[in-house]
């Protein structure tokens, strides 16, 4: 089967810049990936798949693993948790869990192109190119609304059409959309409440249904989503390039340090994107490797 990278290359939605003013020319407000419309990844090498930490894990019973970290974190989690701030939806617990590092389905996108890079340029030193994924949203929902209308799912009351996703962070919408086998589509989705780390850095979260018991990484079931009935599903050849769902851009190795230089004049660092003593740390080694790299 072809790769999301082979598919988005034939279908002419991979971007390699060629200059450093191309980079902003293309994400700013006016741009062919203007934040209007897109969300962002950023990922220190272009080589990188588009794999949850779940995914990453490598075991095949992924349902299984996942069941098995949620009930071990909210089992410990629950004696260090402020009185008040509890999650109350499995969404929530998986929001949590993924701030602190155990594996979970949800994949960490940015409304913001410029968050984005930071996070594609912060191994400048690295002499690998880099990668910055978009992927529009509305047109990602658009589809699955047609997916899941198809195969009869239990509409929201107050969500009658589903463009707006907001209500599958609710029980029982998300465990029944995404926690088992059923409906192998893809969402964004975004807490309604969101803690100081995600909120600087204008986080929304990538999550894929199905998967639980195949070796399927979120990629897979992305490209067999967009891949299988892409006329229905996402917009339509006749539509043009810029209505893709997905598109991937390469930042060659050579611009990488000039970008993150760049991002660190607009005020887009560590210090900005992690308000804690993390990025405190992560910022002071960043500015003597960057001051080293001139």
């Amino acid at each position: 089967m072809v790769t999301l990278h082979q598919y988005l290359e034939n279908n002419k939605a991979v971007i390699e810049l060629t200059s450093f003013e191309e980079c902003f020319e293309i994400f700013n407000h006016s741009g062919k990936l203007s934040s209007a419309h897109y969300y962002f990844r950023g990922q220190t090498n272009s080589a990188y798949k588009l794999q949850s930490s779940l995914d990453r894990v490598g075991a095949k019973s992924k349902l299984w693993n996942e069941a098995r970290f949620i009930s071990s974190f909210k089992k410990a989690a629950i004696n260090y948790l402020p009185p008040g701030l509890t999650p109350t939806t499995t969404f929530e617990w998986l929001c949590l869990m993924q701030h602190f590092g155990v594996p979970t389905r949800l994949l960490d996108f940015t409304k913001s192109p410029y968050v984005g890079l930071y996070f594609a340029t912060c191994d400048f030193h690295e002499e690998c190119d880099a990668s910055i994924w978009a992927i529009n949203p509305g047109l990602l929902h658009e589809g699955a609304s047609l997916f899941l209308k198809e195969k009869d799912f239990p509409l929201p009351i107050e969500q009658p059409h589903f463009h707006n996703f907001s209500s599958f962070i609710q029980e029982p919408y998300f465990a029944e959309a995404f926690l088992n086998d059923k409906y192998r589509f893809c969402a964004v989705l975004e807490p309604a409440i969101a803690e100081k780390r995600l909120l600087n850095q204008q986080g929304a979260f990538l999550v894929a249904g199905g998967s639980g018991d195949t070796e399927e990484t979120l990629s897979e079931v992305l490209l067999r989503f967009i891949y299988s009935r892409p006329e229905k599903y996402v917009g339509g050849e006749d539509k043009g390039f810029w209505d893709w769902n997905l598109v991937k851009v390469i930042i060659p190795s050579r611009l990488k340090k000039k970008i993150f230089s760049q991002l660190q004049s607009m005020n887009i660092n560590a210090l900005t994107l992690f308000p804690d003593l993390f990025g405190v740390a992560r910022y002071a080694k960043e500015s003597v490797l960057s001051f080293r790299a001139i």
